[in-house]
Parts: structure tokens; sequence; C-alpha cells
């Protein structure tokens, strides 16, 4: 007997017991009898299973589709996917470097080698406008190396007049001479982001690896996705870390060796004339103060601290004096004109009008003056 058939035989054996038990309340409060139910029976086939069942095995999971991998025109696959190519400037990177690889079918070297000769011609108006700033800078030196000494020398011997003295020259000499220390830094600013962006993005593509990238090398360095095993790129890269991979080592010595060529052609006379750079006046050795690292960082860090005190004072300065032309004059003395002329007017019971008699110092002045003479 199979499982259905048990269940429906315990149903059937509970029907006839409940219906035995079963009281029909409104029979029994009347008191009419109540009536036998007739048994209920079920079919001898309906009780017994004569069908055999049989249990398979578990079936296995359905395999995922199979999607056909997207390649661009060289028959290579995407880097979007491969799930490079983000939104982040690495990820435009790999979008730049892809596009010349693809539609000018360049090898990753040289399309590695472009985007580096772009990006360090983008930055060339930079470049002399950091070397103008440096050369101001180095030319201003001498005379702003003797204002510090004033006012060092003014620090010390406590002479606070002399310190916003010397600090006003200071500043009007940085203005006149249009030299500001931290122009320099301009370049670091924009340069520190691409150099961040181009080092993940190559190394995002080595560490993957891009498969065309394993022969998208030339000479010695074909596989760009390892580290350069003649150590050659990284003695051309004047020290850069060897472990490196290859790809990433190419981009650096491309980079040094297009700053080691602007450096030689920013020291031409010509360029240097047309692209209006100053020359670097060496400083005499007379100026030279002789002091040690630690004692002229020192001197530099107070000295900045007592120059930001003193902006600070003048701002306030600045800022009492424009409040005092609109605020009311405050009173700091104790002796009131105006008070001591209403005194007057009522010692003599008169009142005074102020506009037929003249001003309250004149009517003060003749109150002095008869007051003398009455003593006299």
């Amino acid at each position: 007997m199979s499982l259905n058939a048990l269940r429906v035989g315990m149903f059937s054996r509970s029907w006839q017991i409940l219906s035995r038990r079963t009281v029909n309340v409104f029979n029994y409060r009347f008191g009419i009898p109540l009536a036998p139910l007739p048994p209920v029976s079920f079919p001898k086939a309906f009780l017994s299973s004569t069908t055999s069942e049989t249990i398979t095995a578990i079936p296995e999971p359905p395999l995922p589709p199979v999607v056909d991998e997207i390649v661009n025109a060289l028959g290579e696959p995407t880097l979007s996917s491969l799930g490079l190519c983000s939104y982040w400037p690495s990820g435009w990177y790999q979008s730049a470097l892809e596009t010349l690889h693809v539609y000018l079918d360049l090898p990753w070297w040289s399309a590695i080698a472009i985007t580096t000769f772009i990006i360090r011609l983008s930055l060339f108006p930079f470049i002399i406008d950091q070397r103008r700033s440096l050369a101001r800078y180095s030319n201003v030196m001498p005379k702003f190396t003797i204002l510090q000494d004033r006012f060092t020398n003014a620090r010390l011997a406590g002479d606070y007049v002399e310190m916003m003295r010397v600090s006003k020259e200071m500043q009007e000499f940085m203005g006149n001479k249009d030299v500001n220390p931290l122009r320099g830094l301009k370049l670091l600013i924009i340069q520190v982001p691409i150099f961040l962006s181009v080092f993940a993005g190559i190394r995002g593509m080595a560490n993957l690896p891009v498969p065309s990238m394993v022969t998208g090398g030339m000479g010695w360095f074909t596989n760009l996705t390892v580290p350069d095993p003649y150590y050659i790129l990284p003695m051309l890269s004047m020290g850069s870390i060897l472990l490196m991979m290859e790809a990433l080592l190419w981009y650096w010595t491309v980079s040094n060796f297009i700053s080691v060529i602007q450096a030689l052609i920013l020291r031409l006379p010509y360029v240097r004339k047309r692209l209006d750079l100053p020359d670097m006046i060496s400083p005499p050795p007379s100026l030279e103060k002789k002091r040690g690292l630690v004692q002229g960082f020192r001197e530099t860090m107070t000295n900045s601290r007592l120059l930001a005190e003193l902006e600070t004072r003048e701002r306030m300065d600045a800022k009492s004096w424009q409040a005092s032309g609109r605020k009311a004059v405050p009173r700091t003395y104790p002796f009131d004109p105006i008070k001591m002329r209403q005194q007057v007017i009522r010692a003599r019971g008169t009142i005074v009008n102020p506009t037929e008699q003249g001003s309250s110092q004149n009517m003060l002045d003749e109150e002095s003056k008869r007051s003398a003479a009455g003593k006299v």
C-alpha cells in the first residue's frame, strides 16, 4: 500500500467516528430522536495503490547561456568587456590608449609614447609659467633676504614698530615684483592627478592582463605585463622602481626623456627671449648668510608666524577705523560740556536757544569769562 492509500484510509476511519458522535443541537433540545447515519464505504481500488513510483536522481542545474565576447575592429576583446575603461580619470586614459591602438592600428608601446607626448605638450604652458616664476623669485631673493634679516633683527630686539614697517615693505616689494612663492606649486597640483591617473590606468591593464599587451612591446620588452628581465628600462628611467611592469617603465622613461629635452630647449637664449623667461641672476657671496638647515627653518617659521600676526592686527585696525566712521563716538573723558551747559542754564533760571546764542562752545567761553571777572 502506498502512502496516498494510507492517508485515504485514515481519513475514512476518522470520518466514520466523527459521523457517529456528531449531534444535532436542534434535535437534542426538542427531544427528537437521531437517525443513524449510513456507513461510508470506499472502493477497494481507491484504498490501494497499484502504480509503482520510481525516484530518479536530482537533475543538474542548467548552464548559463554562452555570450559571445565583444571584440573591437582588430578582433581583440574591448577593454570595457574586460572590466576596464571606467568613469574615473584612469578609465579615460585607458579609453584614449584603446582609441590609438584600435583606430590607428598602433602597438601598445607606441600608444603609450604618443599619449605621454600629448600630456607633456599640454603641460608645457604651465612649465613655462613655473620657470618664469622661479627666475623672478630667484632674482629678487637677494633684496628679499635683506628684508628678512631686518625683520629678524627687529623681532629679536622686540621692536614691533620696526617689524610692522619691514612687514609692509616686504608685502609691497613682493607685489611690485609680481612674485608669489606659491605660484610654483601650480604645475605640481596639476601634474600629480594626471600622473596618478596614468599610473593606475596602465597598472590596471597590465595586472589584468590585457591579452594583446603580452605582445604589445618592442625590442627586448615585448611583454608589457611583466617586469623588465634585463633591468634596462629601470636604468633608463633613472632610478625608478625595478619591479614595475614594463608598460609603466616605458611611460616613465618616455616622460623623463621629454623632460630632459624640454630642459635643454629652455636653456637656449633665443627660446628664453621668445618665451619671456628672465635670466637667473646669481646672488653675490656677501649676501649668502651661513646658517644651518634647522636654524634657517626655525627662523623662517617664526618670521612667518609673526608676519601672520601683524597682518591680523592690520586687518583689525582697518575694521575698527571703518567702524569708527559709522558708529557713535564713544565717551573717553569724564567731563561732558553739554551737561555742564545745562547746569549753567538751570543755575541762571533762563532757557537759552543754541541757534540764537551761538554754539555751545561759545556759551561756555562766555560763562568762563564772567565767572573769572566775578572772582576778580
